[in-house]
């Protein structure tokens, strides 16, 4: 699964947290007809903000065992938005909303449906890809064994998805969890979930409160053991057989084999933005555009194999044995906040810079500790600023948070 970042925000007066992935701002309204900002919630983030990908503006670069070509980037291939490795495949979302696959793969990963567009994300598995369209519809292409074929009928509101060996997992927009395939039980009551991924034999999600869930049988490593009081989360991914998590201090956690040394993070690790997790190794993007990495690939030392001079990075991802980055003009920068707050006749608007092949959405409540967020319409993004709006802003307080995924 691509290793998307998320930003946190915190609450002084509560204390709590929101961890979410495509979490862009919260303000709080206060009075019948003025709006006051209390606290700068947008401001008040302990990690880098999430980083943004300019369309027209990237290259990727990929490295490590190229056994089936998964590391023969296609020479056209330009305006990624997103990467993705999968066990000997890799896999890139262009700004047009079209995916590239290169590498090979079995039962046909390696080839994109004829006529998918509008996509908006993607995730590789072992041998099985999953993209998510505009439509919130999910598409899969890939081997038919264990039950992955297709995806579920009922299958809808899809905010993100990830991918595993036999296994695949879509994230909806009201906080649930949904996974088909070898691995289908999902923890009962697992709500309030912002974020998930997928290792070999077990799945991962990340809870609003910043605490993370792992399920699933495992491969004998302890991939489902999170560690005892883990918290403050921001990210996860998952490796074929080991877990990593970022915290909102920019530390990473990680749990499960560490037969190659992919679990011993590096002392003094610090000031990162995204995660990933190799067989073998793992990667860490900081915020300055480098790469660090810990662990083997291929019998080598990974970390005298990151390609010579390799800066600027503002996305990562990793394969079975293989890594990709996604280079752009310099080092990650920040998503462009909602600006604007503005309350007037029981309607609060807010504008957002919007980012093409993107969508966006208003979310609301009127307490933090109501059960969910009330969902306003989404809309899609070009590039352009865009004006969301609550037409029924008229409690004596109310909190908003904006997605966009």
């Amino acid at each position: 699964m691509y290793s998307q970042i998320m930003q946190m925000s915190r609450l002084p007066s509560t204390g709590l947290f929101l961890p979410l992935r495509h979490l862009v701002a919260v303000v709080r309204i206060q009075g019948t007809n003025k709006l006051l900002i209390a606290t700068c919630f947008v401001c008040a983030i302990t990690v880098p903000l999430p980083p943004r990908v300019q369309a027209g503006s990237t290259s990727v670069v990929a490295w490590g065992l190229n056994n089936a070509g998964q590391t023969n980037v296609p020479p056209d291939l330009t305006n990624a938005v997103a990467i993705e490795g999968g066990y000997w495949h890799s896999l890139a979302l262009k700004d047009t909303g079209l995916a590239v696959v290169w590498g090979q793969a079995e039962a046909g990963s390696d080839h994109v449906p004829a006529g998918l567009s509008n996509v908006v994300t993607i995730a590789a598995g072992c041998d099985h890809d999953v993209a998510l369209q505009a439509d919130e519809t999910a598409v899969y292409w890939g081997t038919y064994l264990y039950g992955l074929y297709g995806v579920p009928q009922d299958l809808s509101n899809v905010v993100t998805i990830a991918a595993g060996c036999d296994h695949s997992l879509a994230l909806k927009a009201d906080g649930t969890v949904l996974s088909w395939g070898d691995l289908t039980n999902v923890p009962p009551n697992l709500t309030n979930v912002v974020a998930i991924d997928a290792g070999a034999c077990y799945s991962l999600a990340l809870r609003g409160d910043g605490t993370v869930v792992a399920w699933g049988p495992g491969c004998g490593y302890g991939e489902t053991t999170v560690p005892t009081a883990l918290s403050n989360v921001v990210l996860i991914a998952g490796g074929p057989y080991h877990s990593l998590a970022l915290k909102n201090d920019g530390t990473v956690v990680a749990w499960g084999a560490n037969d190659g040394g992919q679990t011993s993070v590096p002392v003094g690790l610090s000031d990162v933005v995204s995660i990933a997790g190799g067989r073998y190794h793992s990667l860490a993007l900081k915020s300055d555009g480098t790469i660090v990495v810990w662990g083997i690939i291929n019998n080598y030392d990974q970390t005298n194999r990151i390609p010579s001079g390799l800066t600027n990075v503002v996305a990562i991802a990793a394969g079975y044995r293989h890594d990709l980055a996604m280079i752009g003009d310099g080092p990650p920068t920040s998503f462009a906040q909602p600006a604007n707050p503005v309350i007037s006749n029981g309607t609060f608007n807010v504008s957002v810079q919007t980012v093409r092949g993107k969508r966006y959405r208003l979310e609301s409540k009127n307490s933090l500790t109501d059960a969910s967020w009330t969902l306003l319409p989404p809309i899609p993004g070009d590039g352009t600023l865009k004006i969301l709006s609550d037409p029924a802003a008229t409690s004596s307080q109310r909190f908003y948070r904006v997605r966009q995924w």
